[in-house]
């Protein structure tokens, strides 16, 4: 081999190194798992989302909402009177790849602060929870967006954007 041969081998290797993870990293974020992510689809309810919270408060669910972040429609959720609790628009738990890393986003606008949260469902049954981030409260639409490695026996997870409080939150463009 000659001296350049081998330092087209040493940049090779170099590129590889370098580059190689963030291509790797890129393609493991895939496509978005979420149905209906723009809330688009639907007439009295968003087709592929469930309406949740729990405890003790009083909920109410509007859609279609509007200003949308794009589109036309959103989903927004209000909490009116509040003891303990949240509520939140949710999708049905998706598939993952156990010990993936997955980007979660999403727009949202809301009159209090709110908590992004993965709810993991392990091989097992059981249930975990990852704190994704807690977004501050914006007047118009903002986005939100967190990396997270799913634990190395998660089958599936949904993600819950909640308010904890009384106030609105809208939320659109899931991914």
């Amino acid at each position: 081999a000659t001296p350049r041969s081998h330092i087209l081998a040493v940049l090779c290797i170099l590129c590889y190194v370098l580059i190689g993870p963030a291509l790797a990293h890129a393609d493991s974020l895939g496509p978005n798992l979420i149905q209906n992510p723009s809330f688009e689809t639907g007439s009295t309810a968003p087709v592929g989302w469930l309406k949740g919270g729990y405890s003790v408060n009083t909920r109410s669910f509007t859609y279609p909402a509007a200003p949308a972040h794009s589109g036309s429609r959103a989903a927004q959720v209000s909490i009116t009177s509040y003891v303990s609790g949240d509520a939140k628009w949710y999708f049905p738990s998706v598939s993952v790849a156990a010990g993936a890393t997955y980007r979660f986003s999403d727009w949202y606008q809301s009159s209090v602060p709110s908590e992004v949260d993965a709810q993991v469902t392990h091989t097992n049954g059981s249930v975990s929870y990852i704190v994704l981030g807690n977004p501050s409260p914006s007047t118009s639409y903002t986005s939100f967006s967190a990396e997270f490695a799913v634990p190395k026996d998660a089958a599936s997870i949904t993600i819950f954007h909640v308010i904890a409080r009384i106030g609105t939150m809208a939320v659109d463009d899931y991914a």
